[in-house]
């Protein structure tokens, strides 16, 4: 672009400034992607990774529908940068779109369930709801307390697999417990 610029105009300034000019709109977009990828803390860390994971895995499954990363679409020749913000926002949207249409399903069929369940057993729904809840958070407190009754495991190991301050040591528990051995 800038080379056909330099043998439309006479000056390299009055190029410059042409190129410049035509080219703002996708300079601008490039630093908008560029910051929304950089941005700082968990915050970042979370807008920056997610939307990859979702990438990948929405490219996996309609390649013909939705785009791969923005940093893959981003060293397309063929794509200006205003461009693969527009279809990365289309993706995004259509991507929630799909998100939102799965659990707004999964929500229905709990509350089918719920109610067969509630009729089945002759309960209120809020009873076999609350139900289904406590056995839900009941299993994953058993999963977590499970870990620690594992066979051949004494009381002591326990000890040894946290990473806690003992007796007030600047050593950590694996290291002391390492070193009495």
């Amino acid at each position: 672009i800038l080379s056909n610029i330099l043998d439309e105009t006479d000056s390299v300034p009055a190029a410059v400034q042409k190129f410049s000019k035509q080219r703002a709109k996708e300079a601008k977009t490039l630093v908008t992607i560029s910051r929304s990828l950089d941005r700082p803390g968990f915050l970042g860390a979370i807008t920056f990774i997610i939307p990859i994971i979702l990438d990948s895995i929405f490219t996996k499954i309609a390649p013909k529908i939705f785009s791969p990363n923005i940093i893959s679409m981003l060293q397309k020749d063929d794509m200006t940068f205003r461009a693969v913000a527009a279809k990365k926002r289309l993706d995004r949207i259509l991507q929630l779109a799909i998100i939102g249409a799965f659990l707004a399903g999964m929500a229905k069929l709990t509350t089918i369930g719920i109610q067969f369940l509630a009729t089945t057993m002759g309960r209120h729904s809020t009873t076999v709801a609350a139900g289904l809840f406590g056995v839900l958070v009941g299993g994953a407190v058993l999963k977590k307390i499970a870990g620690v009754f594992r066979p051949g495991m004494a009381p002591a190991d326990v000890l040894t697999k946290t990473k806690s301050n003992i007796g007030g040591n600047d050593k950590l528990s694996t290291a002391s417990a390492s070193s009495t051995k």
